[in-house]
C-alpha cells in the first residue's frame, strides 16, 4: 500500500513526541534540586506539542478527505488507523507490567488488566479502552477504567476526525471562506469551553474546545501553495503576533509555572499556539526543503505507539528514583536512558500492529472497489 509521506509532517511528529515525552518526565521535577528547570519545562513542552498534534492531525486529515473517498470508507480508516495501534500498546503494557510484577508487585498492581486477572474487576470497563474513550472520560468526568496508555487527546481527536469532512468543505471553497470560518469556528470553540467549564475536569480539553488548531492544520493543507509563496510576510505576522502576546502576558500575568502564563488551559492560548503553530509548520517545512532530514523522519513511523506508551514507561520508572536529589546531568542521563527504552518498545508494538492494520485497510478498501466492468461503467455515470 503506497501511502505519500509529508517530510515536514514527519519531522513535526517526532518534535511533538519528544517534547510531549520532556514535559511528561519533568512533571517529575517541580521539587528539588531541579525544581527551576521542572517549572520551566513541564507542561509547556507538551502544550505546545499537542497543538502541532492537532495541526498535523488535520493537515493529514485534508490530505485523506481530498482524496474523495466515500465517507464511510473514510471513517473506517480512521478508526483502524487510530485503535489498532492504540489496543496493541494497550494491551502490550499490560502484559509488560504483569511480567515485571516478578520483580516488583507494584508494577503487577499497576497494570491495567490486573483486576481482571485477579477476578475482580468489570469486563466492561475495557469497552472504553478499546474504542480509545478511556483517557477522555477519566479527564472529563473522572470515571475510572483500566486507564493506562491512552492520553485525553486520543478521544478527542477521534471526535474531532467525525466532524472533519464538515470542515473540510468549507475550506475546499475559497479562501475568504475559510479564513472567516476560521473567526466563527474560534468562537465556536471560546463558547463551547465557557459552557463546559465548570461541569468537566478540564474544559480545555473538551473536544469542540480544540476545533481551532485541527482547523489550521486543515488549512495549511489547502492552501499550502499559497503559505510557501507568502511565506516570509505571514512568519513576520506570526513572529508579530508572538512577541507582543509575550510581552503582555510575561508582564501581566506571572506565574512560576510557566505554561500556565504562556500556554494556559483556555482558549487565550490561542493568540500563541496559533502562530507560533503556522511559524512552525513553516520553518520546518523550509528546513526539510534545504536539508535531508530522512535519517531524523523516519523516527516519524513509531511515532503513534511512542506517544501511546511514553507516560506509562515514565510512570513506571522515575516514581521509584530520587528525583528530588538529582543533578542536571542526572535529569539529562535518565531522560535520554528512558527514550531509548520507549523507543526500542514503540518499534515491538509497531511490529506488531502494522500487519494488522494494513491487513484491516484493505479488506475494508476491497469493499469500495468496483467488483467488475459494469460496476465500474455505473461508478463513472454516477
Amino acid at each position: 500500500m503506497n501511502v505519500k509521506r509529508f517530510v515536514e509532517i514527519d519531522s513535526l511528529r517526532v518534535i511533538a513526541s519528544i517534547l510531549v515525552f520532556i514535559s511528561h518526565f519533568s512533571y517529575y521535577f517541580l521539587e528539588g534540586n531541579l525544581s527551576s528547570t521542572g517549572h520551566g519545562i513541564a507542561g509547556i513542552t507538551g502544550r505546545f506539542a499537542v497543538n502541532i498534534f492537532f495541526g498535523v492531525s488535520g493537515y493529514l486529515v485534508a490530505h485523506s478527505l481530498c482524496q474523495k473517498d466515500a465517507l464511510s470508507l473514510f471513517y473506517i480508516k480512521r478508526a483502524i488507523r487510530v485503535l489498532i495501534p492504540y489496543n496493541v500498546a494497550y494491551f502490550f503494557m499490560g502484559f509488560l507490567m504483569v511480567a515485571l510484577g516478578a520483580i516488583n508487585i507494584a508494577y503487577f498492581s499497576g497494570a491495567p488488566i490486573t483486576n481482571i486477572i485477579l477476578n475482580s474487576g468489570e469486563y466492561s470497563k475495557l469497552i472504553p479502552i478499546m474504542l480509545g474513550m478511556d483517557g477522555i472520560l477519566n479527564i472529563y468526568f473522572d470515571r475510572t477504567s483500566y486507564f493506562l496508555t491512552g492520553e485525553w487527546f486520543i478521544g478527542v481527536i477521534i471526535f474531532l476526525y467525525m466532524l472533519s469532512p464538515l470542515l473540510y468543505k468549507v475550506i475546499d471553497t475559497k479562501l475568504t471562506n475559510a479564513l472567516f470560518f476560521m473567526i466563527l469556528v474560534t468562537v465556536f470553540s471560546t463558547v463551547m469551553f465557557h459552557q463546559v467549564d465548570g461541569r468537566i475536569k478540564v474544559p480545555f480539553w473538551f473536544f469542540l474546545a480544540r476545533l481551532p488548531e485541527l482547523y489550521l492544520g486543515m488549512m495549511l493543507y489547502r492552501y499550502q501553495d499559497l503559505v510557501d509563496l507568502y511565506k516570509k510576510q505571514i512568519s513576520l505576522v506570526a513572529i508579530s503576533v508572538l512577541v507582543i502576546y509575550l510581552v503582555i502576558t510575561l508582564s501581566i500575568f506571572p506565574n512560576p509555572f510557566l505554561a500556565d502564563c504562556i500556554i494556559p488551559l483556555s482558549p487565550s492560548s490561542w493568540f500563541f499556539s496559533i502562530p507560533l503553530v503556522t511559524l512552525t509548520f513553516i520553518v520546518v517545512r523550509h528546513i526539510n526543503i534545504l536539508h535531508d532530514c530522512s535519517a531524523f523522519n523516519s523516527l516519524a513511523q513509531i511515532s503513534y505507539p511512542f506517544m501511546l506508551i511514553q507516560h506509562a514507561i515514565i510512570n513506571i520508572y522515575l516514581p521509584h528514583l530520587p528525583t528530588k536529589e538529582f543533578s542536571i546531568f542526572g535529569y539529562s542521563f535518565v531522560l535520554f536512558t528512558i527514550i531509548t527504552v520507549t523507543y526500542i518498545l514503540s518499534i515491538r508494538i509497531k511490529k506488531i500492529a502494522t500487519p494488522i492494520e494494513r491487513f484491516l485497510l484493505s479488506k475494508a478498501s476491497m469493499l469500495y472497489v468496483p467488483q467488475n466492468k459494469n460496476d465500474i461503467a455505473s461508478t463513472n455515470k454516477l
